[in-house]
């Protein structure tokens, strides 16, 4: 008997600790169980005269019609990944190569970075900042999210943040970044309006990030200034729209 009841003593501590185990298994997998449920992997295999690349594709799921739409393939490669796969066969140029990148989820907004590769006359890579209202597939802009105010705050700080690292790159590079360079790109920084700025941004987790299009010419890019600058949500409290669905 006592052996017995010992027996059924360490059953129910065992009993007991896998229950506990299953619980906290099952809170921290919950969100992961979130974004697979809305966004899944298609991996297409790219081949010509024995070279291999890939393309990664977010497939939304068939719970979000209108998502699905917004993220089709002639939306991410204006055509078909079939007709793509057959111009990659016949010359290896191109778009190359895609991967993505999550950087933010809630119940109503997704936001998704597209890495490319491509390949024309010089190999190029490029990114597409893409966020989506997950209902209605209509993307969620930053005037959704920010006052007129904040927009033009944001840009302003923008503005004076972009030519500091100009200054600071002209003197790493020294007179390799010759005058001409320095001035195309502080012109193109002065000529930023809202509508420029806000053309290209992600939501993360701590902040949103801001960023704008390539300035310089491909033979000369290496002199480029780092375009991207991202600002704590704290920042943002006084200046969101109360309507926002990204709540800081």
């Amino acid at each position: 008997m006592a052996i017995k009841s010992l027996f059924n003593k360490r059953l129910n501590i065992l009993l007991f600790i896998s229950l506990v185990f299953s619980i906290n298994c099952f809170a921290q997998d919950k969100p992961r169980r979130v974004v697979a449920g809305i966004i899944s992997s298609k991996t297409v295999a790219l081949a010509y005269k024995g070279q291999i690349d890939t393309l990664v594709i977010p497939i939304a799921s068939s719970a979000y019609p209108q998502l699905q739409k917004a993220l089709s393939e002639d939306e991410l490669f204006g055509e078909s990944v079939s007709e793509l796969v057959k111009e990659y066969r016949k010359c290896g140029c191109g778009i190359t190569s895609l991967n993505y990148d999550i950087t933010f989820l809630n119940k109503d907004i997704l936001s998704i970075t597209l890495n490319y590769e491509s390949m024309g006359a010089h190999p190029d890579q490029y990114t597409k900042y893409i966020v989506l209202n997950i209902h209605t597939g209509k993307p969620y802009l930053l005037s959704d999210q920010l006052t007129p105010g904040g927009l033009t705050w944001a840009l302003g700080n923008y503005k004076a943040l972009m030519k500091k690292r100009i200054l600071a790159d002209k003197k790493d590079f020294g007179a390799e970044m010759d005058t001409s360079t320095v001035n195309m790109m502080n012109e193109r920084i002065d000529e930023l309006t809202v509508e420029d700025f806000t053309r290209q941004y992600a939501f993360t987790k701590d902040g949103i990030m801001f960023t704008i299009e390539q300035i310089l010419p491909h033979v000369i890019r290496n002199m480029e200034p780092d375009r991207d600058w991202e600002v704590k949500y704290g920042i943002f409290k006084v200046i969101t729209k109360p309507t926002a669905l990204v709540k800081n």
